[in-house]
């Protein structure tokens, strides 16, 4: 790819498509500022892979656990805005599938599996996240355009800034964070990262599950999670909140967290989502699993992984989950 994102031209631009410049970067970061109705400067943090992958956990990890953060708070607002148009609903809706499709489409697959070609495996970590955090902003942008038509696009800042392989990671001391990863020391040291304590006191016998709605065979895994003596807390939460706080606060109550899925995708590894909740599960120093269809390739995570056949998950899985409960 090459050449400037057109105005909402989603289609046919992607992630981490060439390095934009400093000036340029900034420019986009005021408009992002401009569109979220945020007043302060725009700062931008250059660092290597590892840096990367830190500086984003700062900010995700400290969102998760009740931080406050202007940014995302504008970034929910808006999205819960779109979501609330009644009128335009079954559109919003229908869009917002359209372009869930196009960013698991073929093109995007041939995109992000040049870019993790002969890199090494930190860059390939940061390049999955940051791709399913574009993937996120891409159907929050089309979702916008349905509700809204004729209306200026908050989101299309975002998607120009990570089509020059900027991030936007979040807020502080008044400023908006970006992140850009193109090699480099990071100029600003953050706070070490604080290993994140459970928000309460934890009950014997409850997991937290993370794994998408409404399939029918999740239902019947945590269906047998029950069976096996765990309550399973697993559901969606009130959208006119940021979701991540409620949900941090369901996964610090809980003894584990375990995620389902029927296989990682090679590309794009885990979803955005289920990788934020497993991570700071983890960043909580509490139990996590993964327990997938057919072992990936690459480890995922630093949580043990456990198979399933036939809706059926195997033994070593129970023993583990109920070793869980000692921990308390």
């Amino acid at each position: 790819m090459s050449g400037r994102a057109r105005s909402e031209d989603w289609f046919s631009v992607f992630p981490f498509s060439w390095l934009g410049r400093e000036r340029e970067i900034h420019e986009i970061g005021k408009e992002l500022l401009c569109a979220l109705g945020l007043e302060g400067q725009v700062n931008l943090l250059e660092t290597d892979a590892d840096g990367a992958l830190s500086l984003e956990a700062w900010f995700r990890r400290g969102w998760w656990s009740g931080k406050a953060d202007a940014f995302r708070d504008a970034v929910h607002a808006l999205k819960f805005r779109a979501m609330s148009v009644a009128s335009r609903g079954a559109m919003v809706t229908e869009k917002w599938r359209e372009m869930s499709e196009h960013v698991q489409s073929d093109l995007w697959r041939a995109h992000i599996q040049a870019l993790l070609k002969d890199e090494t495996a930190e860059r390939r970590e940061y390049l999955r996240l940051a791709f399913g955090a574009g993937r996120q902003v891409w159907t929050r942008a089309a979702r916008w355009r349905a509700a809204f038509p004729g209306e200026p696009n908050p989101f299309s800042a975002m998607i120009r800034l990570f089509e020059i392989s900027c991030w936007p990671l979040g807020w502080k001391e008044g400023k908006l964070q970006l992140c850009r990863c193109g090699g480099g020391n990071l100029g600003e040291v953050l706070p070490e990262i604080q290993e994140n304590q459970r928000g309460g006191e934890a009950q014997a016998k409850i997991v937290f599950v993370s794994a998408p709605f409404r399939e029918a065979a999740n239902a019947r895994l945590i269906q047998a999670v029950a069976e096996h003596g765990w309550t399973p807390v697993h559901g969606p939460v009130d959208e006119k909140f940021p979701p991540e706080q409620q949900l941090g606060a369901r996964i610090r109550s809980a003894a584990a967290t375990v995620g389902f899925i029927s296989a990682v995708d090679p590309d794009f590894s885990i979803p955005w989502w289920m990788y934020q909740e497993m991570d700071f599960a983890r960043a909580c120093n509490l139990p996590c699993a993964l327990v997938v269809g057919e072992m990936p390739s690459e480890a995922k995570g630093d949580f043990p992984l456990f198979t399933m056949h036939n809706d059926t998950i195997e033994d070593r899985f129970w023993r583990w989950l109920d070793g869980c409960s000692s921990l308390l």
